[in-house]
């Protein structure tokens, strides 16, 4: 595989925070996610209001291939990490990270010219990107060279500011409510792959140190208790997919089990003392370390890992998890997938998004224009007034 990516970065329009229109405001019903609408093949950058239960249709924001999105912390601006989809068997391919509003106007390029991989925003109107010099047409047969990463801070004014070195591979990033702390995922390895255990690393915002999180391997998905005093992550290895906290001022890192069951991808509720997770009861199998005995349902645990509410079994192969900002509901996306024959590995997918209410009720299947493999999935914040952000003010970035 032979992929084309440029080094230079470069640093486009400003993004100023100005307060929305009156009919703008967000209500914190709209969800983004990245799928493909009826037979275009082409993937898209999708918007859907969860609260219009008459149609149900998302729009399009941008159309093109989707790495990863974030809204802003305010909920005006929508930004994701776009690529141009392959068309011939040899694709060439660069990254960019673009901004819009959410009905897909006033589209502006923050930083273009290198290999991004992931991206988060900041409580600040920012954004933190997962970015590489990866070199031009790397050649995965070979041995290529590891190139040179970061995390790299874009601030609501449109400065840049690198924050902390990292491996090439590194995803789910992701910034403490008070803007504080960062934490992402990483593993060793090269452009082309890993060849490590994913683990998580915890970074000061202000100083850029850097702790590796230690006493779990395997660590994916994290999300920052609403103190920041913890963080729940996932673990899947040989003894099962389990929750594991993390505790923030040791960075060190406990599991926590619960037999005949397996979580996985935890995400905080607004209120920040519960998670929901995507729940499914297994049993032990030689062949598999362990065997689902049911469908997976998406639950309501306490931070300790203790069941507080089941809210139904979901017919997917969930690849992505968010709270509604209000707290009532719970999204998920996925996709079944169907092969052309009797094991083989080629096939089709039947994506879906779903909500499920929090308080019990029955799940409502969304939406049938998602993806596999979602490159995001996240409801617009609610804020009413953004301030303006004042030229002059302090920025610590």
């Amino acid at each position: 595989m032979r992929r084309r990516w440029s080094t230079a970065v470069v640093l486009a329009a400003a993004l100023v925070l100005t307060p929305l229109p009156a009919t703008a405001r967000s209500t914190g019903q709209e969800l983004a996610f990245t799928g493909w609408v009826g037979a275009d093949v082409r993937q898209r950058l999708l918007v859907l209001d969860t609260a219009d239960t008459a149609t149900a249709e998302p729009r399009t924001v941008a159309p093109g291939g989707i790495a990863d999105l974030a809204w802003s912390a305010d909920g005006s601006r929508l930004a994701w990490i776009g690529f141009e989809e392959p068309t011939g068997p040899v694709a060439d391919t660069e990254t960019t990270l673009y901004s819009a509003r959410p009905d897909g106007t006033d589209r502006r390029t923050l930083l273009a010219g290198s290999s991004l991989a992931d991206v988060a925003a900041a409580p600040d109107g920012g954004f933190a990107v997962a970015r590489s010099d990866v070199r031009d047409l790397v050649d995965c047969a070979g041995h290529p060279p590891v190139p040179a990463a970061d995390i790299t801070l874009v601030s609501p004014a449109g400065r840049t500011r690198r924050l902390t070195d990292t491996p090439v591979n590194t995803w789910a990033l992701q910034f403490s409510r008070d803007g504080a702390d960062l934490v992402w995922a990483s593993s060793d390895g090269d452009p082309c792959g890993s060849s490590s255990w994913p683990h998580l690393n915890l970074t000061d915002v202000a100083t850029g140190t850097t702790r590796a999180v230690t006493g779990a391997r395997s660590l994916q998905s994290p999300t920052f208790s609403g103190d920041g005093r913890t963080v729940l992550a996932a673990t899947s290895d040989e003894f099962g997919d389990d929750l594991v906290r993390v505790d923030v001022a040791t960075a060190s890192a406990r599991r926590v089990q619960t037999p005949g069951f397996s979580e996985r991808l935890p995400s905080v509720s607004p209120s920040g003392d519960t998670v929901a997770v995507v729940r499914t009861a297994v049993v032990p199998d030689p062949h598999t370390y362990f065997r689902p005995v049911q469908d997976p349902h998406v639950a309501v645990l306490d931070l300790e890992g203790n069941l507080l509410r089941d809210l139904g079994a979901v017919d997917l192969q969930v690849d992505q998890l968010a709270w509604s900002p209000d707290g009532s509901t719970v999204a998920v996306a996925g996709a079944n997938f169907v092969p052309d024959t009797p094991g083989s590995d080629v096939g089709s997918a039947d994506p879906a998004v779903w909500t499920f209410p929090t308080a019990g009720g029955t799940p409502r299947r969304l939406s049938d224009s998602a993806g596999f493999a979602t490159a995001g999935l996240a409801f617009r914040p609610t804020f009413p007034d953004p301030p303006t952000l004042v030229r002059g003010t302090r920025d610590r970035r």
